[in-house]
């Protein structure tokens, strides 16, 4: 959707459509649509399609072609795919191939470095013009300082026996996000999902 603004954005809605027949929507607090019905239930199956609730942090869609999807009801999506989609897929996937040079593939097969201008590339809507947001710690200094200190935790001891290549980027990832938030981010919600997305993927 264009929402008219050149700030980054993040994860509102997740919108699954499984073979023109069946929609699912996760939406946020872990509310979950099928076909426009509301599921009161977990597990819920739909034809070969299953939607469970695992946790009381996340929900999960299996597809009939093995992919997963998972919702943590706020803006963190994980998509699973199966090895048989080995080269098989595009946009922002990747290319699932285990080599990340061509990761950012645009449609016409080009690849290009930039992720603003890989991003602009698999726009769905032709309404939606080319956007180059700026760093969200330049529009808003003030909040650089509190979010460097927050994120310090992803290179602190916590996390110390992580086998993690690019800790870097994912403090800077954190650090990112965390000035998206008004300069007082001692309340931000950034900081627990930061941590719990680390925490996973270093397991």
């Amino acid at each position: 959707k264009n929402y008219n603004s050149t700030a980054p954005s993040w994860v509102r809605k997740v919108t699954i459509r499984v073979e023109k027949e069946t929609v699912i929507e996760f939406k946020p607090n872990l509310v979950v649509n099928v076909n426009n019905d509301l599921v009161k239930r977990f597990p819920y199956k739909i034809g070969n399609t299953v939607i469970t609730k695992p946790s009381s942090s996340f929900v999960l869609a299996e597809l009939p072609n093995a992919v997963e999807v998972q919702w943590d009801g706020y803006s963190w999506v994980i998509v699973r795919l199966p090895v048989e989609l080995k080269n098989e897929v595009r946009g922002l996937f990747g290319t699932y191939n285990e080599d990340r040079s061509d990761d950012f593939m645009t449609p016409s097969g080009k690849i290009v470095k930039d992720p603003v201008t890989f991003g602009n590339s698999w726009k769905t809507e032709s309404s939606c013009i080319d956007e180059s947001p700026k760093h969200p710690c330049d529009v808003n200094p003030g909040a650089r300082p509190a979010a460097e200190k927050i994120c310090s935790a992803i290179k602190g001891h916590r996390f110390k026996q992580c086998k993690i290549d690019d800790i870097d980027t994912m403090y800077e990832n954190c650090v990112y996000d965390t000035c998206l938030c008004k300069e007082d981010v001692s309340f931000c919600k950034f900081l627990p999902l930061r941590l719990s997305f680390f925490s996973f993927v270093s397991a």
